[in-house]
């Protein structure tokens, strides 16, 4: 697979095992309601409002990628999961920098708009139980060039599992908890 920007390739597929694809896809606008409730269902907590998340795939259209498998005994697709990001302006980089950022009702000034080039990316949810291994080198791949080339990536575990994940793999900017703040990359590998 090529290095195409996330923004230019709104569908990346991938293998899960021999019976199942997994499919990519930037999320379409009637999708938020379905990505909304299972990021709230699967990470649980405190998370970001429907309406929230409605303004932020506006401002951004690559906000939200849906995660699509497919059984390919008989072509059924199912939505399994999804990415979620906000992209950050200078104002909301200070802010994480700063720990006042809250992601659960990002102040619009903070988001910068599809095309143009943000400070910062701020992995928002993600969902992609069993799935993770496959599509996650998917979406950075997409996002190593284009307007999102070297730029620097954090995010917060919202769930159990997504503090033994960022632990594994990227730094803790405070003692690792959920809710905890890791930086994912500093910079494109």
């Amino acid at each position: 697979m090529t290095s195409v920007p996330a923004s230019e390739k709104t569908e990346l597929w991938g293998r899960l095992d021999d019976e199942t694809a997994v499919c990519l896809r930037r999320a379409s606008a009637h999708e938020i309601t379905t990505l909304h409730a299972l990021i709230a269902r699967e990470i649980g907590g405190k998370v970001a409002s429907l309406p929230v998340m409605v303004r932020a795939s506006e401002i951004n259209r690559d906000s939200f990628w849906t995660i699509v498998r497919r059984r390919l005994r008989d072509g059924r697709d199912e939505i399994a999961g999804c990415y979620a990001f906000l992209f950050l302006n200078a104002l909301g980089a200070r802010a994480i920098e700063t720990r006042s950022f809250d992601a659960t009702d990002p102040p619009p000034e903070y988001l910068v708009p599809t095309g143009e080039r943000p400070a910062l990316v701020y992995m928002w949810a993600i969902v992609a139980r069993k799935m993770l291994g496959v599509t996650f080198p998917m979406i950075s791949q997409g996002f190593d060039s284009g307007p999102y080339g070297g730029l620097p990536v954090v995010g917060r575990a919202g769930s159990m599992g997504g503090l033994k994940a960022l632990s594994a793999g990227a730094e803790a900017m405070d003692p690792p908890a959920i809710g905890t703040l890791f930086r994912i990359r500093s910079k494109a590998a």
